[in-house]
């Protein structure tokens, strides 16, 4: 039997603790002080799923449990609602197979009647024409202080439920990641200046992150058309947050429960394309706040890659900027869940068997301030000694340089060919050689460019000696890759052409140079 615990949640002096029991969902309280399993008072049916890979979400606001989970073993019947207090449902056929992603409540401290909690899903596209993705995301909205309608119409039902399409991609080129796949927000002290993080994902293997603000959010439910509504709209506006929902007209409620989606979309914070559009499988996404030495607040966001890599995403001027990867295991590791202790600056990072923490500042991975960086910088570019080789004419030969960082562009300068393209690996910069000839020697200089900085990474100086080939005296890895591979070339030749004679004595006798 399965025993996985799927909700937890602190409030006050106990944990609420919820898991599948067996596909018999249940709820515990957990007393920290006395370290005592209590039964909850409610069930833990539509709070845990009754199997691990079911969908569900859960949300604890004061007290009250906001949930999402199927009522029934089979996975079926899923909705969002309240669970204590006063229990509200939602009404059946508003969503068609929903996935939950996120919920998240958005506290209006100088007007708490207008407390809204928003839900991020996903759903089948209404649109079935054979071009149209099958899923679409979407935004809901309630009110905290909904109760539901009255006894004649909607009971126990949310009166205040609106929804709207999100939105993201790149517009203009009509091309739109409509999978949404994990969700951050970011709170802020007026509550209009929250941002969401959406990571989307595609049918075309591609991951995006858009960011919304709250405040366009809003203004979407709160002026935007009914979807399929062509009359007046009542007073007071469907979606409006009243004091007691009960007495609410019955044309207020009539269109919540026949047209709650909006004719508007939800769009990217000032209406632009997704922030990044990756080719990685991003899975999870996190967003941490970061001061940076002139007292400048930056947003960092955290992605979690199919494969396990952690790579932390600068937001700078609205573009995104890598500035690290971080692979907590060797070996291909699936992200479950990420959590971020704001305070203490540390990450939690849950796989299937374990929770690993670490310090996401990792301060240790750079120098102590820009200035040094600026200073090693032009240290390692004024310092650079050349590499002298000296190589037989027709000999294949090859030069490497580091990637140092991604962000940087490389090339090779030649000092009478010029700039000369690289040829990549997944850690070097490579110029070939195929047979050296005259006009193949010289100075050979990387060169890397960054931000202004420009600047070689390594020079090789390559020479002429008609008479074969002779090894350096220092040990160098390249001499010996070069060594290697004109080796592993003559072998498959001789090997081709062994039964030539003529052909293998010449293959022999060169081979016999490099040995002089």
């Amino acid at each position: 039997c399965e025993n996985v615990i799927t909700v937890l949640h602190e409030y006050q002096d106990s944990l609420l603790v919820c898991g599948t029991n067996a596909f018999k969902p249940q709820c515990w309280n957990l007393n920290r002080n006395e370290s005592k399993v209590t039964p909850a008072q409610c069930s833990g049916i539509g709070i845990s799923p009754f199997c691990s890979t079911q969908n569900s979400l859960s949300l604890f606001v004061e007290g009250n449990i906001y949930a999402a989970a199927p009522l029934y073993w089979q996975g079926n019947s899923l909705q969002f609602r309240r669970i204590s207090d006063a229990k509200v449902w939602m009404y059946e056929k508003w969503l068609d197979k929903p996935t939950f992603v996120s919920a998240t409540w958005v506290s209006r401290k100088q007007d708490p009647e207008n407390d809204k909690i928003y839900m991020f899903f996903r759903e089948k596209n209404p649109d079935r024409s054979a071009d149209a993705d099958p899923w679409i995301s979407r935004i809901a909205q309630v009110c905290k202080v909904d109760k539901g309608g009255p006894r004649r119409l909607f009971q126990n039902t949310w009166t205040s439920f609106l929804k709207a399409r999100l939105v993201c991609g790149l517009p203009k080129e009509y091309l739109y990641f409509n999978r949404l796949q994990d969700l951050f927000v970011q709170h802020a002290q007026d509550w209009r200046d929250t941002r969401v993080y959406g990571l989307f994902s595609s049918s075309w293997n591609s991951t995006a992150v858009c960011i919304y603000s709250m405040d366009d959010i809003d203004r979407v439910f709160q002026e935007s058309d009914f979807k399929g509504f062509s009359g007046n709209v009542p007073h007071p506006r469907p979606g409006t947050c009243v004091p007691d929902s009960r007495h609410l007209p019955d044309e207020t409620i009539n269109v919540v429960r026949t047209h709650p989606e909006m004719e508007k979309w939800v769009y990217p914070l000032h209406n632009e394309a997704a922030i990044l559009i990756s080719d990685r499988n991003y899975t999870k996404i996190l967003v941490d706040q970061v001061k940076g030495a002139h007292g400048n607040t930056h947003n960092v966001m955290v992605l979690a890659t199919e494969d396990g890599w952690l790579h932390k995403v600068l937001e700078e001027d609205n573009r995104p900027f890598i500035i690290s990867e971080i692979r907590l295991f060797n070996h291909t590791a699936h992200i479950h869940t990420m959590t971020l202790d704001h305070i203490t600056k540390r990450l939690y990072v849950g796989y299937a068997e374990q929770i690993v923490g670490l310090d996401l500042q990792r301060c240790q991975d750079y120098d102590q301030t820009c200035e040094e960086s600026e200073k090693l910088i032009s240290k390692q570019f004024s310092e650079i000694p050349p590499n002298t080789y000296t190589v037989s004419l027709s000999s294949p030969y090859y030069l490497s340089c580091p990637k140092k960082s991604h962000h940087a562009k490389y090339a090779w300068e030649h000092d009478s060919k010029g700039r000369l393209e690289c040829q990549w690996t997944e850690s070097d910069c490579l110029h070939l050689i195929k047979a050296m000839t005259q006009e193949d020697y010289g100075t050979y200089r990387c060169i890397s460019e960054e931000r202004g900085h420009r600047g070689t990474i390594i020079e090789y100086n390559l020479l002429a000696k008609p008479h074969g080939m002779v090894l350096p005296k220092r040990t160098d890895a390249i001499w010996v890759v070069v060594v290697a591979v004109t080796l592993g070339l003559f072998l498959a030749v001789a090997f081709a052409v062994g039964f030539k004679g003529g052909q293998y004595h010449k293959i022999s006798k060169h081979n016999r140079s490099l040995k002089q």
